[in-house]
Parts: C-alpha cells; sequence; structure tokens
C-alpha cells in the first residue's frame, strides 16, 4: 500500500513536472521567435536539437533511444539565413544568425556513449539557462551548405566579443551569451538584440537590420 502511495505521489509531481515544462518551452520558444524577429533581413532556416540525436520519428522505436531524445529543448539551435540566400552556396558578406537555447548548463554528457544520468549533473542551484547568439558571417563565396559545411563542422567561439576566423570553410564568427533570467520581458530581449547588433557593427562591420 504504502508503494502505491509513494507512486501515486510521484506521478502527481511528474503531471505538475510536465505543465511546468511546457511553461518554460512555450517561454523560451516566444524569447527566440522574439530574437528573431528583431533581424529583419532574415528568415527561418532549421532548427537542431544538439544534447541528443533528433526528435523521435513514428519508425523509430522510442523504447531502445535515450529518453533525452523526447526532450529536444534541453538544448536546441535555431538558424536563420538572409533572405533568399542559396542554401548550398554561401556568397562573400552574407550571415546566418544562430539562437541556441541550453536550458541546463548543468547537463553533462559522458566520454562512454552512456545516456546521461541527471545524478551526475551539477546542482541546479549552480547551473543556470542560457540563450546563446552567434553570427556567421562568409568571407569568400563557396559552394558549400550553410548548416553541414559551416554550422555542423566549424568550432563555436568560446569568448563573447571574440572574433574567430576559419579559412576553411571561409566563415568567421561572433558570439554573445545571455542568461535567461535577465531576458524576463520584451524589453530586455530587445535591449539584448540591441546590443549584439552593436556588437556585430563594431566587430564584423555587419549593419543589421
Amino acid at each position: 500500500m504504502n508503494e502505491m502511495v509513494e507512486l501515486s505521489t510521484a506521478l502527481t509531481d511528474v503531471r505538475r513536472a510536465y505543465r511546468l515544462l511546457w511553461s518554460y518551452q512555450r517561454r523560451a520558444l516566444d524569447i527566440i521567435r522574439l530574437i528573431a524577429d528583431g533581424f529583419d533581413g532574415h528568415e527561418f532556416y532549421l532548427w537542431e536539437p544538439v544534447n541528443n540525436d533528433r526528435p523521435v520519428g513514428r519508425l523509430k522505436d522510442p523504447t531502445t533511444r535515450w529518453a533525452w531524445d523526447m526532450l529536444p529543448m534541453g538544448k536546441m539551435t535555431y538558424l536563420c539565413l538572409p533572405q533568399g540566400a542559396e542554401r548550398n552556396h554561401p556568397k562573400a558578406g552574407e550571415w546566418m544568425l544562430e539562437i541556441t537555447l541550453d536550458s541546463d548548463t548543468g547537463f553533462s554528457d559522458p566520454e562512454t556513449g552512456e545516456e546521461p544520468d541527471p545524478q551526475d549533473f551539477t546542482d541546479v542551484a549552480k547551473s543556470v539557462s542560457k540563450i546563446r547568439l552567434v553570427a556567421w558571417q562568409c568571407t569568400s563565396s563557396a559552394d558549400l551548405n550553410w548548416y553541414e559545411d559551416v554550422w555542423n563542422s566549424t568550432d563555436w567561439p568560446d569568448q563573447d566579443g571574440e572574433l574567430v576566423e576559419h579559412s576553411d570553410p571561409p566563415f568567421r564568427a561572433l558570439s554573445k551569451e545571455y542568461d535567461l533570467k535577465h531576458l524576463a520581458d520584451k524589453s530586455a530581449v530587445n535591449n539584448a538584440v540591441t546590443e549584439f547588433k552593436a556588437l556585430l557593427k563594431a566587430k564584423m562591420g555587419i549593419e543589421a537590420a
């Protein structure tokens, strides 16, 4: 009987957690949309879960995969290209906007390849939730795919405001991170967009619309 009571209490907590998770993800998506809308010259390209595989499709057995695959917004990237840009032929001067959501910096992916266990993560009180903005600017026209050959094959900048130059692929990148707790309302998000645009102009000469 005690086990039944404990399970019932645990399942109540699970239902509460799912509703809280929905609320968080709805707010996170709204923030991403607001940031993307702040760059009028760009449009949605694709999104990608970062910590795990793509969300489980109907023809893939979910019981054989990580439970993290069912939580793609744990860490995800949202990419925007200049309006009308060719996906397989970046032109010199064009730049791609990356918006990456990291819901839990305490997430620890073991080198063994086993499914990460939350018991091994940094304490939640010592971790943060953040959004990173990155500009990927093409420095020489090339027959490359923006996703496969640039975003998925190039190291991200390690430091805020540090301009990183690459010759192969011919791109340079600049990033800025924001703690989600500092993006509590529309005004704060707009201020972050304005700050990032100023950084793009100062470091890369980009006049972002």
